[in-house]
């Protein structure tokens, strides 16, 4: 085995480059300069994301109109929904949405009804798991696609504004 050359690059000595013991100064002025390149960056890192982050505002009158007519055809649907690997009927499926979505209202993280779909009534937030829907003569389909589904129909009978 060769032996190792104190003259090569990477050969560590315990010394600067020029041969010298480093500063404890120098050394704590370097951290320092660490330290405050960091904090800049996270302060920027932060103010970007709070400019970048969307503003939710409360859902308008037709938004919350449009959620509970979608409540409404689920509890009357006598359809069936699949939570996580269980069915439950449409009284407590509406009854777990309602909670889904009152709690994402009070966080303002709800602000229309695509809204409502898409962060409520599509997959449980505990697994990520999407939610099924099968309704009596129908093939059982994804929970976003049924509640789209019916809020087109809500949206089509909604009578034009005088």
């Amino acid at each position: 085995m060769a032996k190792a050359n104190r003259d090569e690059p990477g050969f560590y000595t315990g010394k600067g480059n020029d041969g010298k013991q480093p500063s404890a100064l120098g050394s704590t002025r370097r951290k320092d300069r660490d330290d405050t390149m960091r904090l800049r960056f996270s302060t920027a890192a932060i103010a970007l994301l709070l400019a970048s982050a969307p503003a939710f505002a409360a859902p308008s009158a037709k938004a919350r109109q449009e959620i509970a007519g979608l409540m409404q055809a689920l509890g009357a649907s006598h359809c069936e929904f699949n939570r996580n690997g269980s069915w439950y009927d449409a009284t407590q499926a509406r009854a777990h949405l309602q909670r889904k979505c009152d709690y994402l209202l009070k966080k303002d993280l709800v602000d229309s009804a695509e809204q409502f779909i898409d962060r409520a009534a599509s997959r449980s937030s505990f697994s990520g798991k999407a939610y099924r829907v099968r309704c009596p003569g129908r093939p059982e389909q994804d929970a976003a696609g049924w509640f789209r589904d019916q809020l087109q129909r809500l949206r089509g009978s909604a009578k034009p504004a005088p």
